[in-house]
């Protein structure tokens, strides 16, 4: 059960808190509270090593500095959560979409539930990735 597009809209990325129906997931903005449980899932190599830019093994300073509010322009980073405890990570940031998912959660659909929830509230904003005119219209004929 995604937020509407006028939900998604009228809140900052920020200040989202989604509870969804679907996997019992919710959404926040990652805090330094995450970085623990975080730094757990990103030292399974099974995990990250297909992430580019992820120092092996897991650093936690990399991690603890990590998990805050994202500063930059037109992004979020959220925390995926599922009954309540972190399950994985999500970000949108300058057009580019990276995530992980713990082991646990994987198979289940939980990351690609969450996908779409994060395009669409991505793309709700009038945020779009970079790419050709072209490309775009694809992308909207296609219902993104």
């Amino acid at each position: 059960m995604a937020l509407s597009a006028t939900a998604w809209r009228t809140t900052p990325y920020d200040q989202i808190t989604k509870q969804t129906a679907v996997h019992n997931l919710s959404y926040r903005p990652m805090s330094s509270s995450d970085a623990s449980a975080l730094h757990k899932i990103a030292s399974d190599w099974s995990v990250v090593r297909q992430l580019g830019g992820r120092p092996w093994p897991a650093s936690k300073a990399f991690i603890f500095g990590r998990c805050v509010p994202y500063a930059g322009d037109g992004g979020f980073f959220w925390a995926v959560c599922r009954d309540g405890a972190l399950c994985g990570s999500i970000a949108v940031t300058s057009g580019h979409i990276g995530y992980m998912l713990h082991p646990a959660a994987q198979g289940q659909g939980v990351m690609t539930h969450a996908a779409t929830d994060a395009i669409e509230a991505y793309f709700a904003t009038g945020a779009a990735f970079w790419m050709q005119p072209l490309g775009m219209t694809i992308l909207r004929r296609n219902g993104f």
